[in-house]
């Protein structure tokens, strides 16, 4: 048996976001169209595969670092300059890499996404506890790849 474990750095559109408090996690949604006879009654018959949606979720721990990131979509916190703009004008490349002599490293060395972009609500603690918070980013597939692993 195997175990694998290693810490990942990341950036976004080039610059460090920082270490998270957990990890990133990779989230698919596979969609699928439901295939429906007569026979089956409302009993699934087969189904149309119909895309998969990417995400990376993480818990932020380093503020100051993210905090561009989480403007992606606003332009400016309290801004609506970026309404009408498409998502993938919006992302940009987030790479997560993995930890140098850790089982993680043999594993998926590193991840990259060229279109990455917070979708999730943002959460930022005004409070004198650490500012930190959930975010998710959706990975954008440029001609049909979400991503490339090494």
């Amino acid at each position: 048996m195997a175990f694998i474990a290693g810490h990942y750095n990341a950036t976004w559109n080039g610059a460090n976001i920082g270490t998270t408090e957990g990890g990133f996690r990779l989230q698919m949604t596979n969609h699928h169209e439901t295939v429906l006879i007569d026979d089956y009654g409302d009993a699934l018959a087969d189904g149309v595969q119909r895309g998969v949606d990417y995400r990376i979720t993480l818990e932020y721990v380093e503020y100051d670092l993210i905090k561009n990131a989480m403007k992606g979509q606003a332009g400016t916190f309290g801004a609506m300059s970026n309404v009408g703009k498409f998502l993938s004008t919006l992302a940009a490349p987030l790479v997560l890499t993995a930890q140098a002599g850790t089982s993680a490293a043999g594993q998926i060395a590193s991840l990259t996404a060229s279109k990455a972009i917070i979708v999730s609500d943002t959460e930022v603690l005004l409070a004198n506890s650490l500012r930190k918070g959930p975010l998710t980013f959706l990975l954008i597939p440029t001609a049909g790849v979400h991503f490339t692993t090494t």
